[in-house]
């Protein structure tokens, strides 16, 4: 249950089941990944580490806590970190599309825009059809110049998921670099639509005037 509750965004409701699922059985690894995945989706990075850390020290097997690790990792800035997280979740886990496209997000950070794609077309292959696969492959165009690429890559994200306030957000990056300012605005009002809370497209939205 905690996991649906997580995904409705009730936060804390999600916390609580966990804590009841700890006190039944404390070394649960599953328990603790979820909490530490539960507190990255919050925002509370540190201490999303500091369980994953615990949950991947329960149970080193499970590609899981790697993955959300290294997406704190990222978020943190520390992405050769992450990146490390992610070489060794997918090792574990070849099949494991999520952290392709994210790993595909820290090499773009890191420079390595060739593997960046090279994750995201095995990650296609694996799951075919996802917003985030091309959402990513968008970035990758966008940070090489490849600015109407990335925004046909976007535009094909946005299709599979009209609600993708992110790719709104980013298409909007893009749009501005070829001088297509309105549309660029446009963007970012309808990612603050879609996500009020989206600090990010507030501020780019008040760069652009």
């Amino acid at each position: 249950r905690a996991v649906i509750l997580r995904a409705l965004g009730r936060y804390e409701e999600a916390l609580a089941d966990l804590d009841r699922a700890e006190e039944i059985a404390p070394a649960w690894a599953w328990a603790v990944r979820e909490r530490g995945e539960t507190y990255r989706r919050m925002g509370r990075m540190e201490e999303a580490l500091t369980v994953l850390d615990r949950a991947h020290a329960l149970d080193p097997s499970d590609a899981v806590p790697l993955g959300s690790r290294g997406l704190v990792r990222h978020g943190l800035g520390r992405h050769e970190e992450a990146l490390d997280d992610f070489d060794r979740a997918v090792a574990l886990w070849p099949e494991y599309a999520w952290a392709l496209v994210r790993r595909a997000r820290v090499r773009t950070v890191l420079g390595d825009r060739v593997g960046a794609l090279a994750d995201l077309d095995r990650a296609e292959e694996l799951a075919p059809g996802l917003a985030g696969t091309e959402g990513e492959r968008g970035e990758v165009y966008r940070a090489t110049g490849r600015y109407e690429e990335a925004v046909d890559c976007y535009d094909r994200a946005i299709a599979m998921d009209p609600g993708y306030a992110w790719a709104h957000g980013s298409r909007a990056l893009a749009l501005e670099a070829l001088g297509r300012l309105a549309e660029a605005r446009a963007d970012l009002d309808r990612a603050l639509e879609l996500d009020p809370e989206y600090g990010w497209a507030r501020e780019q939205r008040e760069r652009l005037g």
